[in-house]
């Protein structure tokens, strides 16, 4: 079922040339969360749901940010949104699922790998370990460290729970 929320992204150059794939998901009926590093410096970004053969683009990114690498992209089609667990309910040692489009776009679209939650820390601290300070408005985020495999092309799909409901990114 979550299958179908997990689309395929392209990102274009100035000149039309892919440069960049990835996978992302549906959050909301025309809103599209991915990682930022997948769609840095594109012209035109296209999205194709898992397993379909129909292509749109975006139409603008809704929000970015550079700190957590995650993108919110406005999409023209509609898709179905996954549920959205909260980060503080997941332990270490809980069984999670990557989903995403490895490998040479179209060939490995909506592929799965399983694993657990290996590790998981406050985003937080890991900046102030850096002496960064966090984006304004942000009280809290996890990072979660999983053993599922996330191959390239499939940064940015979701990470489910047991439950199928989105994690991580």
């Amino acid at each position: 079922e979550a299958m179908d929320s997990v689309v395929l992204l392209r990102a274009y150059d100035r000149l039309g040339v892919p440069f960049a794939a990835g996978s992302g998901f549906y959050i909301d009926k025309n809103l599209v969360l991915t990682n930022f590093h997948v769609v840095r410096g594109a012209a035109k970004v296209s999205v194709q749901p898992a397993g379909s053969e129909q292509v749109t683009y975006i139409t603008h990114a809704s929000g970015i940010s550079v700190p957590l690498d995650l993108a919110v992209l406005q999409v023209e089609v509609e898709g179905k949104p996954l549920q959205i667990a909260s980060a503080d309910r997941v332990a270490v040692g809980d069984k999670v699922v990557a989903i995403g489009n490895p490998g040479e776009p179209g060939k490995l679209q909506g592929t799965v790998s399983e694993g657990i939650v290996s590790g998981k820390r406050d985003w937080l601290e890991i900046v102030a370990d850096y002496g960064a300070g966090a984006p304004e408005g942000l009280e809290t985020a996890f990072v979660l460290q999983t053993t599922a495999p996330v191959s390239p092309g499939s940064s940015g799909g979701p990470l489910l729970t047991q439950k199928g409901r989105a994690v991580g990114v």
